[in-house]
């Protein structure tokens, strides 16, 4: 596995800094400061490319996408015991239903907050070869 510098809160920090009031992650402005979002194709062909990488580094078995990612993303996440709801809340592209749509006003803040802290430390944990239970992802068998 190739090292990996870890230190979430200094990227964040620094993504903060170029847009405080804008999304997280940007890949420009529009000309007046306003920060504009990465959009999922940038950042799907981003994931492409690094996947040919990688496995060309042979760090990789095969070929992977921005929806495996998303795939594995959720399935660790049930695995560390993250609710299907707060699970919806991280990963969604939006939630539809009536209850969430009209109801359900929390922001889920603090559970989010809790699920990506675990996420963070399973990531490390991997990174550093400890507790290492991963499994291929093979194109049309699902779990």
């Amino acid at each position: 596995m190739s090292a990996i510098a870890w230190n979430t809160q200094e990227i964040v920090a620094e993504a903060l800094a170029l847009h405080p009031s804008g999304p997280l992650f940007t890949n420009m402005d529009d000309g007046h400061g306003k920060a504009i979002p990465v959009s999922v194709d940038t950042l799907s062909a981003a994931v492409t490319e690094m996947s040919k990488a990688m496995v060309k580094a042979e760090e990789a078995r095969s070929s992977f996408s921005l929806r495996d990612i998303r795939r594995t993303c959720e399935t660790q996440l049930a695995a560390l015991g993250v609710s299907k709801d707060v699970r919806g809340q991280l990963l969604s592209h939006g939630l539809g239903g009536v209850q969430d749509r009209n109801y359900d006003r929390h922001s889920y803040w603090s559970e989010k907050v809790r699920a990506l802290k675990s996420w963070e430390k399973r990531l490390k944990a991997v990174a550093q070869g400890k507790n290492e239970k991963v499994t291929p992802i093979r194109r049309g068998v699902h779990a």
